[in-house]
């Protein structure tokens, strides 16, 4: 029985031919596709030490905790408050979203933690495991010697 060849475009092949479609849509006046208008957001606010401060006291936060509502370090928001640094764009869009609403982040910030159970952290149900120590060192394990 012959084999069968598997025929494979090369990605020039596949670039030719989306091409030469191209051209066939333009000659004959049809709709090549869709247009969509985006509308994009300003550019982010500009943020000064004096202004990522004056943010993270609207919801009065600590810098640690600030920085964990942000997904930064505490070291890069002490950076941005002493100048050392100044915030990503990212990240001025933030502060922007934070000063917009500072209620709703304040209430996150905030928030209660919650209470460490009993089982936190430890499996519990039928596959824990169970409560027993842990084997002794090798050095203070017993073991017998066969009388010879």
């Amino acid at each position: 029985m012959p084999k069968r060849t598997i025929a494979r475009r090369t990605a020039g092949a596949k670039i030719i031919a989306a091409l030469s479609g191209l051209a066939d849509s333009l000659e004959k006046g049809t709709d090549m596709g869709t247009v969509r208008t985006v509308e994009l957001p300003d550019e982010p606010g500009e943020y000064d030490p004096a202004a990522v401060r004056a943010t993270r006291l609207e919801l009065k936060a600590s810098q640690s905790v600030f920085a964990r509502l942000l997904g930064v370090s505490t070291i890069l928001v002490r950076s941005w408050e002493s100048g050392a640094r100044v915030p990503s764009r990212l990240a001025r869009r933030l502060l922007d979203e934070i000063r917009r609403d500072p209620a709703r982040w304040a209430a996150m910030a905030h928030r209660p933690k919650r209470p460490a159970g009993r089982s936190a952290g430890r499996r519990t149900g039928p596959r824990a495991a169970p409560n027993r120590p842990l084997a002794a060192p090798a050095s203070r394990r017993r073991t017998r010697v066969a009388a010879a």
